[in-house]
């Protein structure tokens, strides 16, 4: 079995692991993600014999990376963080970025699900209408913010990322 097959059987696992344990408790806990990220990073080194860890820790910096800003702006958790971190030292830079990738669109479509389910998909789309419409102003002036949108719920992001993770390896990715 080769390095690579190791290493896409132990993202899958992952990924099932985290998208269950995401949609029954709304968190993934860390000992699953950090556990990822440290099996992801040794592994190459020592599968690879040192030569896979520099493309491992740039793989971590990819998940990290591109799920930084929307974590920091409260959009996703950071167990969803370190999932998407943890794929990238299993899976190096590029498939960290195609998962992202897919993952985005697999929450659009999950959030556009429970929205519709929750009956709540007029309000979404009109909360996604007015971001689109927002500009940014030179000036602050708090008289004209708009009130703060009421969310329509969240979504188990976790799933999306594991869908995404297994489009991807086993679908042969989007690109």
């Amino acid at each position: 079995m080769t390095s690579t097959v190791i290493f896409s059987v132990g993202a899958l696992v992952l990924s099932v692991i985290a998208a269950g344990w995401d949609l029954a408790t709304r968190r993934i806990p860390n000992l699953l993600t950090l556990g990822a990220i440290g099996c992801g990073l040794v592994g190459h080194l020592t599968l690879t014999h040192g030569h896979g860890l520099a493309w491992s820790a740039a793989g971590l910096t990819v998940g990290l990376g591109l799920l930084l800003p929307p974590a920091l702006l409260g959009s996703l958790g950071g167990g969803d963080l370190k999932l998407m971190a943890a794929l990238g030292a299993l899976l190096g830079p590029g498939a960290a970025f195609e998962i992202a990738l897919v993952a985005a669109l697999a929450g659009g479509v999950l959030a556009l699900a429970v929205a519709l389910r929750r009956r709540q998909a007029q309000t979404a789309l009109r909360q996604v209408v007015v971001f689109a419409r927002r500009r940014p102003s030179s000036v602050p002036d708090d008289s004209s913010k708009p009130a703060a949108p009421v969310s329509v719920g969240s979504i188990p992001y976790g799933v999306a990322i594991g869908a995404a993770t297994w489009i991807c390896l086993l679908g042969g990715g989007p690109f």
